[in-house]
């Protein structure tokens, strides 16, 4: 049996490029079935994240712009426009107070978990934001209503 296991001259050159192919094609696609998450989902993720910020920035900007532009007991109302998916996902925004007393503007997957939070630079004390709207609805509006009276 010994001997049977160290004779090589049975082994054709064409046996022996199957052997080495197959090994080869072998060690490649368990590494390409391994590496998927760094070559697909790790760059989709980050894509989904910046883009994710990005639409909440541009919220921010709207709210803090209209903060600045309405007249005490004013009102002023703007449509805006979001995209339908973001890193090929569709999303959720909200707008909420945050335990700080700041305002957070929240941009949440619906299908995954990525969370984005863009805070309001602290103008929660005098202008409360809340709302919700999703990617998928044909119609996204900011409504500000200035109450203040001045002395």
């Amino acid at each position: 049996m010994k001997d049977f296991l160290q004779d090589s001259k049975a082994v054709s050159i064409l046996i022996q490029y199957l052997m080495v192919s197959g090994a080869g094609i072998a060690f490649f696609g368990i590494l390409m079935l391994s590496l998927n998450s760094v070559f697909l989902e790790n760059p989709s993720n980050i894509v989904m994240e910046k883009r994710f910020s990005d639409i909440g920035n541009q919220i921010s900007t709207n709210i803090i712009d209209m903060y600045i532009v309405v007249p005490d007991n004013g009102e002023l109302e703007t449509d805006f426009i979001m995209p339908i998916k973001a890193g090929g996902d569709y999303y959720k925004v909200e707008a909420s107070p945050d335990i700080g007393g700041n305002q957070m503007i929240s941009v949440v997957s619906l299908h995954s978990t990525k969370n984005v939070a863009v805070t309001l630079n602290g103008i929660a004390r005098t202008m409360p934001v809340n709302g919700t709207t999703i990617s998928t609805q044909p119609d996204h509006k900011l409504t500000y209503l200035n109450l203040w009276e001045g002395d």
